[in-house]
């Protein structure tokens, strides 16, 4: 996300800080889920933090691409909406193993995989869709 960024602003710096906060408050809840990892409480802190830090990334990539307002002028409407839709990933699928978590701790751990394959998939179709447009640009 931020290898598209080129500018900054006060707002900006101010958001980059909640996130930055929120990162270093990681290894709580990842010294938590690591020490009681079996327990409900533990996985939901760890998700919950971990939801945040993905919403507070979302909210910055909306803030820097909303009119192009920070980005490198070579950035595409492409990579824009691929950046968009990583973060989404990862706030749905940690999102909804805070739900899981519910009925089983292990298996809303085990979920936190998917975005690894998400991601991929999310990846490969905004390269078929990139690579649509430039073969029907060049016909």
């Amino acid at each position: 996300m931020f290898r598209h960024i080129e500018r900054s602003d006060g707002t900006f710096m101010w958001l980059c800080l909640v996130y930055l906060m929120l990162i270093a408050f990681l290894p709580v809840p990842s010294g938590t889920l690591g020490h009681y990892g079996d327990e409900f409480s533990a996985v939901i802190f760890f998700a919950v933090t971990l939801l945040l830090v993905a919403l507070m990334e979302l909210i910055i990539w909306q803030y820097a691409s909303h009119n192009r307002r920070l980005l490198r002028p070579e950035v595409t409407d492409s990579e824009i909406q691929l950046t968009r839709w990583r973060t989404y990933n990862v706030i749905i699928v940690v999102g909804i193993s805070i739900f899981i978590a519910f009925v089983s701790p292990l298996l809303a751990m085990l979920s936190w995989m998917l975005m690894f394959f998400t991601r991929r998939l999310i990846t490969r179709r905004f390269d078929r869709m990139v690579n649509k447009t430039v073969v029907s640009k060049t016909s």
